[in-house]
């Protein structure tokens, strides 16, 4: 029999600052996260320890404050004698398992930037009983420049769909914010779609007769600003304010870089959806936890800042 405990959903994607949410009043269409909120409990005086992404994380897993979670800057491996909270609740009975991006292995050393083609490397150590740590967009892109093949879950599956190639040429040309034409990479093969199908194909073999955590990680809306046809095509009449006291004179890219960013979350609102949807199909909605967070933000052009590492709210 199943015990009351309840599962726990963690949708946490990367960058994701917190006034771009509809229901934080940003520029943005968010349903499915607004809904959330209405329906529970939304924090806006909540800071992240650090506002990058390896420590960030760190901080999670652990519990720990940014001083003693043994990761101080996005060149650092999480400590796998520090215990996890994943680790915790697998020791308790639950059903403990996460896909994505998880960025808490994050030695900058080429050599060392692998995953297992099957993305299984250190999860078993963190805490988890079933999962896929996938490489996202820029760190598979520069091992694959080292190893000279996929070291990792996310570029094994497009080598296999035969579009790696364009991947790999379309990143070395684009750069973090500017550059923010459409990806020519099919719908499928977008990296937060298919973070999200191995998600809920994981979800689907979730344990009935005992609790199960699970966490999300989006590899969006963190840059490079990449999106297909089919979201850029969603946004076209969306209206993005300009940055807060900018320096930069390229309006144009600025505006493009900042849509993209909005379509990148309103796409990661609608994969959303689909796990709420499949929690609730499972019978499980009353008693299944989610949570919707991030890492940290993004400057977005805001004061001529862009991205991250800066003590400034965005961020």
């Amino acid at each position: 029999m199943k015990s009351n405990h309840p599962n726990i959903l963690f949708l946490l994607p990367d960058q994701h600052r917190f006034d771009w949410l509809g229901c934080f009043s940003g520029p943005v269409n968010t349903p499915n996260i607004d809904m959330l909120a209405g329906e529970g409990m939304a924090f806006n005086q909540a800071y992240t320890p650090s506002p990058m992404c390896g420590p960030a994380r760190a901080c999670l897993a652990s519990g720990r404050s940014y001083r003693n979670c043994g990761v101080k800057s996005n060149e650092f491996n999480y400590p796998l004698s520090i215990p996890t909270y994943y680790q915790t609740l697998r020791e308790k009975g639950y059903f403990t398992a996460g896909v994505g991006k998880f960025d808490l292995h994050k030695d900058i050393s080429p050599s060392n930037l692998h995953w297992g083609s099957d993305g299984s490397r250190s999860l078993n150590e963190w805490g988890f009983s079933a999962g896929i740590d996938c490489e996202g967009k820029i760190d598979g892109v520069n091992s694959f420049k080292f190893h000279g093949k996929p070291m990792g879950p996310y570029l094994s599956y497009l080598q296999q769909q035969g579009v790696l190639e364009t991947h790999l040429s379309e990143h070395e040309n684009r750069q973090a914010h500017s550059n923010a034409y459409t990806t020519a990479l099919p719908d499928h093969a977008y990296c937060d779609n298919w973070v999200a199908e191995r998600g809920l194909d994981l979800l689907d073999r979730a344990p009935t007769d005992r609790p199960w955590h699970m966490v999300v990680n989006f590899v969006g809306p963190h840059a490079p600003m990449d999106i297909t046809e089919t979201m850029r095509s969603k946004c076209n009449n969306m209206v993005i304010p300009q940055p807060h006291n900018p320096f930069m004179p390229a309006k144009e890219n600025t505006g493009r870089a900042r849509r993209n960013y909005a379509a990148m979350i309103e796409n990661i609102d609608r994969l959303t959806g689909r796990f709420v949807e499949k929690v609730k199909n499972r019978g499980e909605y009353d008693n299944t936890v989610i949570v919707y967070a991030s890492d940290h933000g993004d400057m977005l052009g805001d004061h001529g800042k862009w991205g991250k590492g800066t003590w400034r709210d965005p961020a």
